[in-house]
């Protein structure tokens, strides 16, 4: 453990607020890594329910994380920053192309990660009851899963109550989890933190 002067690290600057973004995203993105993995080592339905949730939060850290190095690569504010970066270091430079369209309008590239999977960030975490489209879209969910036969699958304690529901999130998620889908997200994921990895250790070779 190395301790930085806080002033020398995070100046107040464009790219200091610039590592202040990634080091955060670089954090959300290990710890979601760690709890993905201590979670699918162990064998329970708990802990299946539990991968679905964690996944659900990396998708919204890579949501949020393909925002902000879009923004670094497109807005004239942080040309400097990101040209010195692509510059010095041929990973970095490698990693953006590898992910340069992840980084732009989903909606433009309708073939990438982003928009296949990571626009349902929204979804997965909106609670609503006065939206009608909300209400619509429950409905048609659930004569998906009544035409694929998927039953629900509670958990009742010894009591007799309500202790948890099994994959209560597959009616508006099942797309995303599957191995195919969650492979890419994954594959991209590594891109990303290896990406904020060589940005942060350059940034702080420099600034030690």
């Amino acid at each position: 453990m190395e301790n930085i002067d806080r002033n020398k690290y995070y100046k107040k600057d464009e790219e200091g607020f610039m590592i202040y973004l990634i080091s955060r995203l670089y954090n959300d993105l290990q710890i979601n890594t760690a709890l993905l993995k201590s979670t699918t080592d162990q064998d329970s339905i708990l802990s299946d329910n539990a991968e679905i949730y964690l996944f659900k939060i990396l998708i919204s850290h890579l949501k949020e994380g393909l925002k902000i190095l879009g923004i670094m690569k497109r807005s004239p504010k942080y040309n400097n920053i990101f040209n010195s970066w692509i510059s010095s270091n041929q990973i970095i430079k490698k990693l953006f192309e590898d992910i340069s369209d992840e980084l732009e309008n989903p909606k433009e590239y309708p073939d990438s990660i982003n928009a296949k999977y990571l626009e349902i960030r929204n979804e997965v975490f909106h609670y609503c009851i006065q939206d009608p489209s909300d209400f619509e879209c429950y409905k048609t969910c659930q004569q998906d899963m009544i035409d694929e036969n998927y039953d629900i699958c509670l958990e009742i304690d010894k009591f007799g109550k309500y202790a948890y529901e099994i994959g209560v999130d597959v009616p508006l998620t099942k797309n995303i989890f599957t191995i195919d889908a969650m492979g890419e997200v994954n594959k991209l994921q590594n891109k990303v933190v290896i990406l904020l990895k060589e940005i942060l250790t350059d940034y702080y070779k420099k600034t030690a």
